[in-house]
């Protein structure tokens, strides 16, 4: 069981004293690029969307609109339930569009040429909220309202305010946001000591699907994350990726600590909290040194014997 909890590392690792930096490029020369690809790795967006992965992923729900995973049934929890509620065969109930105010579903572009902001929905109004306000205003039906030359498409706002977010903010006044982030906001200022700064810094991501959102932590914590990822996978660990983008939003996120060794342990879940552990684990021994070890009243004994054993 030992071995198990500790990764083979073969680099020579980084002295007990490295910095930040130091660390972080050690972890990321141990982080495989055929674990990036296949588990959906983008370094630009900084999101990992493990489509179809083995061990992290899986199929998404075949219901139109849906972009939550498949769990073994076919079709997602939600929309299993709901299917055996809806009297319909499942060939029929996957052509009916999934439809709920609390549903976050994936963004795209305004319908109107040339511009550049996200649309409201994908059912009525393909438009962007600017747009919007104009077709109320112009009447008529959706594809005159598009036709009218009168009608310029209108220029991004840019992303979303909230770091964790790779959404496009929608609104043009105060702070931007997207809508899943700019609709709870006026409540929340309304609460006593709220401080929007650090909400900012701290809401969740508001990913949807099997997404998971990196943007926002500092890199020592995304480099831990990926590594203790990876060798859950070399292990042939299941993750579910919701439980793990959990982990991320309510309880690394919030903590704003700037190594995994410095996150809290939640408090109520024990899934985060054996998550959080192996991941911890698994980032922190990979960087461990036989002269770290020694200098210290109480060793690590995973790290040790696999020091001891050549796995380091």
């Amino acid at each position: 069981m030992t071995f198990l909890l500790t990764p083979i590392v073969t680099a020579p690792a980084p002295a007990p004293d490295a910095s930040d930096t130091e660390l972080t490029a050690f972890l990321w020369s141990l982080i495989n690029e055929d674990f990036l690809t296949e588990a959906g790795w983008n370094a630009e967006r900084r999101v990992l969307t493990p489509v179809g992965h083995p061990t992290m992923g899986g199929r998404s729900c075949p219901v139109p609109n849906c972009q939550s995973p498949v769990r073994g049934k076919k079709l997602c929890s939600t929309c299993y339930t709901r299917h055996r509620t809806s009297g319909m065969s499942q060939e029929e109930f996957v052509k009916v569009p999934r439809v709920s105010r609390h549903l976050h579903l994936g963004t795209g572009t305004c319908r109107v040429a040339g511009c550049e902001r996200p649309w409201n929905n994908s059912g009525k109004e393909p438009v962007c909220r600017g747009h919007r306000w104009q077709m109320i205003k112009h009447g008529g039906a959706l594809e005159q309202f598009l036709a009218d030359p009168a009608v310029k498409g209108l220029p991004g706002l840019g992303d979303c305010s909230v770091l964790a977010c790779n959404r496009q903010a929608i609104s043009e006044f105060g702070t931007r946001l997207c809508h899943p982030h700019g609709k709870p906001l006026p409540a929340l200022r309304r609460q006593p000591g709220f401080d929007e700064e650090r909400w900012l810094r701290t809401a969740p991501s508001a990913s949807y699907g099997i997404e998971v959102s990196f943007r926002g932590l500092p890199e020592l914590v995304v480099a831990q994350l990926l590594f203790g990822l990876q060798h859950r996978c070399h292990r042939g660990a299941r993750t579910e990726i919701g439980n793990f983008r959990a982990l991320i939003d309510k309880t690394i996120r919030p903590s704003l600590a700037q190594r995994l060794e410095d996150v809290p342990d939640p408090a109520a879940n024990s899934v985060a909290l054996t998550l959080l552990n192996r991941t911890r684990i698994y980032a922190l021994r990979a960087v461990k040194t036989p002269e770290g070890e020694y200098a210290k009243d109480e060793w690590d004994l995973g790290s040790v014997l696999a020091i001891m054993s050549g796995a380091r």
